[in-house]
């Protein structure tokens, strides 16, 4: 996050918040619990210590997320443990239609011979090409997770 999450100087260049900045504007925000020594906080940057307490994850999530450019993803404790994959992030994006949730559950709940048969009923529709073009490509839903 330290190299993502920059500031602009009076001369509009970019720079890094310093470990001290980070642990003193952590410790000092009363909106969570987490308390953050410098040389802690560099222990953690450096890798010797690996670690770090669900309070300070939260800590550090929020300053980052605080600062982050506008229009930038959230920063949440989710995102500085495990960094969401593109196709995480695209079945995430189906799985907010409510339709391809019911689908999804269905389908489920289904035998994996009747699996088979939805998928190659879905590749006959997907003949003529899918009519959203960020749709994924015939044939690509076979040992696929996506919905």
């Amino acid at each position: 996050m330290f190299a993502t999450v920059r500031w602009r100087d009076d001369h509009g260049r970019q720079r890094e918040y310093s470990t001290a900045e980070v642990a003193k504007a952590v410790t000092s925000d009363s909106s969570h619990r987490a308390t953050l020594s410098r040389s802690y906080l560099a222990m953690l940057r450096n890798g010797s210590h690996t670690n770090p307490t669900l309070s300070v994850l939260e800590g550090l999530a929020k300053f980052f997320d605080d600062h982050r450019d506008p229009g930038a993803p959230p920063i949440t404790v989710q995102s500085l443990v495990a960094p969401e994959s593109p196709e995480d992030q695209l079945l995430r994006e189906r799985l907010a239609s409510h339709q391809v949730r019911t689908i999804a559950m269905r389908a489920g709940a289904m035998t994996p011979p009747l699996r088979e048969q939805l998928l190659k009923m879905i590749d006959t529709f997907d003949q003529d090409g899918p009519d959203d073009p960020d749709a994924p490509t015939r044939g690509s839903t076979r040992g696929d997770t996506r919905a």
